[in-house]
């Protein structure tokens, strides 16, 4: 076998829809803090998630990760988890619609600030955000540039994370408090 490429089995692997009473969207966005530049950069660029209450039965399925976050995110993915693994949890389905509207109604939804722990993204937690979501709560999934294993920027510029400091920790919890102040003014 030396010298010979040996097929890696990728496992069909679809996640259970969440289980309370609605169905789950989600849109990108991008928050722009220019009182936080950090050279070289002229502002500091917060990317997230936000995951909202859908009408029920109106899911469709979706990758995890934008084809250009997964591209990216594959390779370190796989150091942690193997090639075949993360394949499969890059590839597989959600039970999340992008870009849905949001449920109509008089119903008022409760926000949540999602931050990631150290290394990790937020699309780690995509079964905990459907399922909050699923019982009626916003959830805004935040992925801190040097907290997260991989933040990507515009232009493609990519930033992964840092050593652990202070500073970093300061960084993460400013990035918290901005993302609730953005998504007061949605």
């Amino acid at each position: 076998l030396a010298g010979e490429t040996v097929p890696t089995q990728v496992p069909d692997f679809q996640p259970a829809p969440p289980t309370g009473a609605w169905g789950v969207g989600r849109r990108h966005v991008v928050f722009s803090d220019p009182s936080r530049a950090r050279l070289p950069a002229a502002r500091r660029d917060l990317q997230a998630w936000i995951h909202y209450p859908i009408a029920p039965g109106s899911t469709s399925r979706s990758t995890i990760l934008p084809a250009d976050w997964q591209a990216a995110y594959q390779p370190l993915l796989a150091k942690r988890v193997g090639d075949a693994a993360a394949i499969a949890l890059l590839q597989a389905r959600w039970p999340v619609t992008d870009a849905a509207p949001i449920a109509a109604g008089d119903d008022r939804f409760p926000v949540i600030v999602f931050a990631h722990g150290y290394g990790q993204m937020p699309s780690n937690y995509q079964a905990l955000i459907s399922g909050l979501v699923s019982e009626g709560h916003v959830v805004v999934a935040i992925a801190s540039a040097g907290v997260a294993h991989l933040v990507l920027l515009p232009a493609g510029r990519q930033v992964l994370k840092d050593d652990i400091s202070d500073a970093l920790y300061q960084a993460s919890a400013d990035d918290i408090v901005f993302a609730a102040r953005q998504t007061q003014r949605l």
